[in-house]
């Protein structure tokens, strides 16, 4: 309900909000929550892409400009019909007082191989950078690995060292 207010304007075709991870998530999904949270402003305003997961749009537009790509499966469809979107003339909002709570990946494994198809289909649109703060995300993604495997080969606790701790880290 909190998108809804967005569509009194009717050159907006598509409203998203923030998306969330739960407190008793693995620690893979809250870093995942984490890196994506910070790519939404910090205020809500026209916006190039909305994350499909937690977005409305105008019935019209989306059928008009012929929904979703299902050669694309799960993977940058939002993106792709985003663009469309921007191209057509219409607007997409984001409101950053709607918020919507998401499971992500639990595993690492599972987190890399989201990656991989996001980056896989991201061919699929024109545009190279989604959100406002995509520039640093590579940047951020490697560190954040390179913290994890480090914290695993320093850990008292990671038996075996640093490749069993990122081994068990990526299991399923």
């Amino acid at each position: 309900s909190r998108l809804l207010p967005a569509f009194g304007d009717a050159g907006v075709a598509g409203a998203g909000g923030v998306l969330l991870g739960h407190r008793t998530d693995p620690w893979i999904a809250l870093l995942a929550a984490l890196e994506l949270e910070g790519r939404f402003p910090r205020e809500s305003s026209d916006v190039p892409h909305v994350t499909s997961a937690a977005s409305l749009y105008r019935r019209e537009a989306f059928e008009r400009l012929g929904g979703f790509r299902e050669d694309l499966v799960n993977a940058s469809l939002d993106s792709e019909f985003n663009w469309r979107v921007r191209q057509s003339g219409l607007r997409l909002c984001f409101l950053s007082e709607a918020r919507a709570h998401h499971r992500f990946k639990g595993t690492l494994a599972g987190y890399l191989r989201r990656q991989f198809a996001y980056g896989r289909f991201r061919r699929a649109t024109p545009e190279r950078f989604l959100y406002a703060r995509d520039r640093r995300a590579a940047a951020e993604m490697a560190a954040t690995l390179a913290l994890c495997v480090l914290a695993c080969g320093l850990s008292p606790f990671a038996p075996g060292g640093a490749a069993a701790c990122v081994a068990s880290a990526c299991a399923i």
